[in-house]
Order: C-alpha cells, then structure tokens, then sequence
C-alpha cells in the first residue's frame, strides 16, 4: 500500500514535470490561435491550473489506495485492533514465552506469535 506521503511526492512531481509541459505547450500553441497573454500572466494562470491538479491527483490516487485494501467488518477490526496491541506487548518483553510452560508448550506459543506477527505484515 501506498503512504499518503509518497502518494503526495508522486501526484508534486507528475504535477510539476506537467506544469513545465503545459506552460510550453501554451507559450507554444496560443499565438497560432492569435491569444497573446503576458507572460506573467501565463505563469499566474499556468500556477492555478498547477494547484488544481495537484489536488486532483492526490484525492485520486488516495481514493484509488482506498478502494485496492480489503474492507474489514467491525469485528474483524477489532480483533486486529487486539492483536497489534498484543503483538506491541509481546515484542515489549522481548518474545519471552510466559512462566511455567513446558519445552512444547513455548515452542507453540513462539510459532503463534510469528504467524500473527506475518499476518498483521500481509495487513
């Protein structure tokens, strides 16, 4: 998944390399169709439709990230919910199995607590 901050340093740079492209492509083609606009005119306008899509694609591609992640019930939220909160408190005493477990019993609860720990990662 997509960090909302890379998906922001993605949509500046696209929008930036646009900017440029959009700002030439202008100072290019208006004159054939007999537009004169001052150059910092241009910039100015060229600066607006910039912050627009630069908006634009950041809401995008966050709905897009949004809509790629599975959907969990309340339930199974939850249960995640506990589960970091438990795996935070495990890693917290050094993945110690509790006191008083046989040599089998320990082994069961480290292998529990990886395949937990592997399934939040896939989260």
């Amino acid at each position: 998944m997509q960090s909302k901050i890379h998906s922001l340093l993605e949509s500046l740079a696209n929008t930036v390399i646009g900017y440029v492209v959009a700002l030439l492509s202008q100072l290019a083609i208006f004159p054939l169709f007999d537009i004169h606009v001052p150059l910092a005119d241009n910039l100015m306008i060229g600066a607006w439709f910039t912050a627009i899509s630069l908006a634009r694609s950041y809401v995008l591609r966050r709905w897009f990230t949004k809509r790629s992640e599975p959907a969990l019930s309340p339930q199974e939220r939850e249960a995640l919910d506990c589960l970091r909160a438990l795996l935070a408190l495990q890693a917290s005493t050094d993945a110690v199995p509790p006191q008083g477990l046989t040599q089998e019993q320990a082994r069961l609860w480290q292998r529990h607590w990886q395949q937990a720990g592997r399934a939040l990662e896939m989260r």
